[in-house]
């Protein structure tokens, strides 16, 4: 395989992951929107918007390189309706996720174009991480009905 596929192949892969998790938050925001936290689904909606651009960005670049763009399946994931559970998945998605994404920052594996557009998207998905961490944090803090109330718009 030659270093373009192998850039190709990295992007193609990306580009499904984030239009998976960019389908995942935005189910989660309705399912905030439907229990009335409008913060929460506000914030979610947002993010699967990033989620979604970052995907098109890699897109993008697979067509630049002259490759062919792929729809690929997304696997399942479950949609949790409780706040405390669905904070700690995106938590330890966020973090198996980052692990994924730290190798591919070898300058050996991308061209620099690819490369800068993945080091954008894992500062995002630290800066995600972070959040999610930070809410958590809160929530251990003043307690998840508190917390809740303060989500609700």
């Amino acid at each position: 395989m030659s270093q373009s596929e192998k850039v190709i192949a990295t992007l193609q892969t990306l580009a499904t992951a984030a239009t998976g998790q960019a389908t995942h938050h935005a189910i989660a925001a309705q399912v905030f929107a439907s229990q009335g936290f409008t913060k929460l689904s506000a914030k979610y909606t947002a993010h699967a918007t990033e989620e979604q651009d970052f995907a098109d960005q890699f897109l993008a670049r697979i067509l630049d390189l002259n490759g062919q763009v792929l729809q690929e399946a997304q696997p399942a994931q479950p949609v949790l309706t409780e706040l405390n559970a669905y904070l700690k998945a995106e938590e330890a998605i966020s973090q198996k996720g980052i692990a994924v994404l730290a190798p591919m920052l070898d300058h050996q594996v991308l061209d620099i174009t690819s490369y800068d557009l993945v080091k954008a998207y894992v500062e995002d998905e630290v800066e995600d991480l972070n959040w999610t961490q930070q809410q958590l944090a809160l929530v251990t803090l003043i307690g998840e009905q508190n917390y809740l109330a303060q989500m609700l718009s």
